[in-house]
């Protein structure tokens, strides 16, 4: 028996749309359970001065409180994030398929230190239909002036690890430096790891405080995974890559005698090995200090 092709299409249209159907649903459950919504956390969020324009308006605030008030910029009223998802990714492990859901959450208040929160979330499948709950994670800390970071790429760390990947940082008195934030499931558990991604107390207009020129750097930094090198806890080291200079002294006499770099780095490497047991990343010896503490 044979069927005309516009119920074939009309067929396979309702497949993709089951399917749509029960991602849709992934998402919205983790959200309820998780996160439910809170009317009084959107009504704080709607009306914090930044978030007055239009664009910035929720329609609801799927709420996280907030598990250090004391840190916070607070009035004493509610403290927390509205959670929203930011990215999701399916990939092949050995035991079948993982779903992940990532989700950021914006802080009810903008000042400069208030931090924003992420939560991911790993689903197991055997066949991509039925996903059970595996693991999850949930920090603060993210982000600032309450906003959560929401770019992020997925990136395999190991055999069957990945992550999940951004960058958060901050700029403060003269001086910016951020960091690589790299969620990583490793089958049991995700952990949050970070490594430098840049650093800066200097500027082409404004240059260094004399006084503090051999404390002066400008470095960016690149990381790439080494698959070639040994994993451990089944994670492969990270090489980063540094350019920029750090240091600064005058060089000439008199009037004439301008700020140099003491030391240029054009691509040097310095590989990272993992720490099964702390779930981070280790600084090498001899990797240049990438703050002004």
């Amino acid at each position: 028996m044979s069927f005309p092709r516009s119920l074939l299409v009309l067929s396979a249209f309702a497949t993709v749309q089951a399917l749509a159907a029960d991602a849709d649903s992934l998402v919205q459950d983790t959200l309820d359970k998780h996160f439910p919504e809170n009317a009084e956390a959107l009504k704080v969020f709607n009306d914090d001065a930044n978030h007055l324009a239009a664009e910035d308006k929720l329609k609801g605030c799927h709420f996280a409180p907030m598990k250090e008030v004391e840190n916070a910029d607070s009035d004493g009223g509610l403290e927390g994030y509205c959670l929203r998802l930011v990215s999701e990714k399916v990939v092949d492990v050995a035991a079948g398929k993982r779903r992940y859901l990532l989700f950021a959450g914006d802080n009810l208040h903008t000042p400069h230190s208030a931090p924003g929160m992420v939560a991911l979330f790993a689903f197991s499948s055997a066949d991509g239909k039925d996903w059970q709950p595996a693991v999850q994670y949930q920090g603060e800390g993210f982000g600032k002036y309450g906003i959560a970071p929401t770019e992020w790429q997925w990136q395999l760390f190991g055999k069957d690890v990945w992550g999940a990947t951004t960058f958060t940082g901050d700029a403060a008195w003269g001086g910016s430096w951020s960091s690589q934030v790299i969620l990583l499931d490793d089958g049991k558990a995700i952990h949050a790891a970070f490594v430098p991604s840049g650093f800066s107390n200097f500027s082409e207009e404004d240059g260094c405080e004399p006084e503090d020129l051999s404390q002066c750097a400008d470095v960016q930094v690149k990381y790439a995974v080494r698959e070639d090198l040994p994993a451990v806890g089944n994670v492969y080291p990270l090489e980063l890559s540094l350019d920029g200079f750090i240091g600064m002294a005058k060089s000439g006499k008199g009037k004439n005698a301008k700020p140099k770099p003491v030391k240029t780095l054009k691509g040097e490497k310095f590989i990272w090995q993992f720490d099964a047991d702390k779930h981070t990343y280790v600084e090498p010896k001899g990797f240049p200090k990438m703050s002004e503490e």
